[in-house]
């Protein structure tokens, strides 16, 4: 049975992406399409269909079409949310991908390869972010140096789209092994998290979009959980530069 794609669209009248995402989907039971018109309603929607993506209009939000996908994403953080607008507002779909949105679409473009295109990219950021997942120390929940590595790279490339910045700092706690040995694990864990607290104190809350990491290495071992998503993650890069994955 071929597993149904569940898309959430937020549109205004002209159903411009529900008929591109047909277009994209013309064969039955491949698209599981949701249509609502408004905001709260889409709220309301997102947890009686758990879709898999979601595609918000930005002139619902008017007249604070940001402060619109802020609330989207807040209620749903986990699901990619693409937006759309008219070629007019883009450079506010270009800001909306420093406040939540992974991608957006303009209005007056859209045809199936446009669908194709953004649906792929949104769910090959699930499978990476659900593949960094498994790159997390099991006993301080922080992402190992693979899995920081991993979701890096993609705000990378989200910062470099959106032409917004992104820094990375990275701390690294001199003699960890002679910590961990002489005050014990415990004590080595608690410095990471201190580490950690001192480095988000230093953004503006609301500002900063942080990831925290150390090197399952420093422990001295490793995990083979570890070793299995970093070979299935450096897979998913190489198909991506191949094309074989999303990609414009």
């Amino acid at each position: 049975m071929t597993k149904q794609l569940r898309v959430l669209v937020a549109e205004d009248g002209r159903e411009e992406v529900v008929r591109a995402l047909r277009l994209a989907y013309p064969e039955e039971g491949h698209l599981e399409l949701t249509a609502v018109c408004t905001i709260p309603t889409l709220l309301a929607t997102i947890e009686l269909g758990t879709p898999e993506v979601m595609f918000l209009d930005l002139s619902l939000g008017h007249p604070s079409p940001l402060e619109a996908v802020r609330r989207v994403h807040r209620a749903a953080p986990g699901i990619p949310l693409i937006v759309c607008t008219d070629v007019a507002d883009k450079a506010t779909a270009a800001r909306s991908l420093s406040e939540g949105a992974i991608d957006y679409v303009l209005k007056g473009f859209l045809d199936a390869r446009t669908m194709e295109r953004v649906l792929r990219a949104a769910l090959e950021r699930n499978t990476l972010e659900g593949l960094a997942d498994l790159l997390r120390d099991e006993l301080t929940g922080l992402y190992t140096r693979e899995g920081f590595l991993a979701l890096g790279t993609r705000a990378m490339d989200v910062a470099v789209r959106s032409g917004g910045t992104l820094v990375i700092l990275c701390a690294m706690i001199e003699k960890f092994p002679e910590l961990q040995q002489e005050l014990g694990t415990a004590a080595a864990e608690q410095s990471i998290q201190e580490t950690t607290e001192v480095l988000e104190s230093c953004f503006r809350a609301g500002r900063r979009r942080a990831e925290w990491a150390h090197s399952a290495a420093a422990r001295g071992h490793a995990h083979q959980r570890t070793q299995q998503a970093g070979r299935k993650l450096s897979a998913l890069g190489a198909a991506h530069e191949r094309g074989i994955l999303g990609g414009k």
